[in-house]
């Protein structure tokens, strides 16, 4: 009989990172194979461990009368780039806008002067961390805050 231990990345589609191959043996044997070298391999690389169903607190596995497959899933890393937290060359600007928010009062019997605001406008980019590929995917989250004032 059989047992493949495949280690999958969810954030590239399930595509497989790395695999046992197919172990063999006969049935009631131990299977000789653990996935803490590989683990601590793709941790190195920026992965995550999501799921481990092969030996999450170091079970033993014996070969059965059926194949087996097992999956330890991952995600990518993720590092944020804040106006606070600046990183991969990453400038203020790309990260911070200002501006100025102005109201103008119309239709009023007296003449009310413009209300003049000055805004920043944050946002926060998400570095996906892959080093096995050398590669750093990124996606923008923008976080807006306007407060207004009413005036009855």
């Amino acid at each position: 009989m059989s047992v493949v231990v495949k280690y999958i990345d969810l954030d590239n589609n399930s595509a497989e990172l790395a695999s046992s191959e197919t172990l063999n043996g006969k049935v009631g044997e131990r299977v000789n194979y653990h996935t803490a070298r590989e683990v601590q391999k793709l941790i190195a690389a920026g992965y995550v461990l999501v799921n481990n169903s092969f030996d999450p607190n170091n079970e033993i596995h014996f070969f059965n009368e059926t194949s087996q497959e097992y999956k330890l899933t991952f995600k990518h890393s993720q590092e944020e780039v804040t106006a606070k937290n600046l990183k991969y060359d990453c400038q203020l600007g790309d990260v911070q806008l200002k501006g100025k928010q102005v109201v103008h009062y119309t239709g009023l019997e007296k003449n009310i002067p413009d209300n003049i605001v000055e805004v920043t406008f944050n946002s926060k980019i998400i570095y996906l961390i892959d080093r096995m590929n050398q590669r750093h995917h990124i996606s923008f989250v923008f976080l807006i805050h306007l407060q207004f004032l009413i005036i009855d």
